[in-house]
């Protein structure tokens, strides 16, 4: 079974916009921080060039953990355009 439960640096992607952060659905990032035991994370944004596009204090229902599968895109997507 594969686990959805979010840890430290485990890339989760925004589930709704989110205008007043300025973060779109979809958007993908980086946990750097675990404020409330599996209720409130920090999340660094980063930009396509790898440097920090913004760094957000989130509400577990705002965020959802990346799959394997799209893990593992993201970081060949991600790696090929640094």
């Amino acid at each position: 079974m594969i686990s959805k439960e979010i840890d430290l640096y485990d890339l989760v992607k925004v589930t709704e916009d989110l205008p007043h952060n300025c973060l779109k659905k979809n958007m993908v990032g980086t946990v750097i921080h675990i404020y409330k035991p599996k209720k409130i994370f920090e999340i660094e944004f980063p930009t396509t060039d790898g440097l920090t596009f913004c760094i957000e204090t989130l509400e577990a229902f705002s965020i959802e953990k990346l799959s394997y599968d799209e893990t593992v895109n993201f970081k060949k997507l991600f790696i090929t355009t640094v």
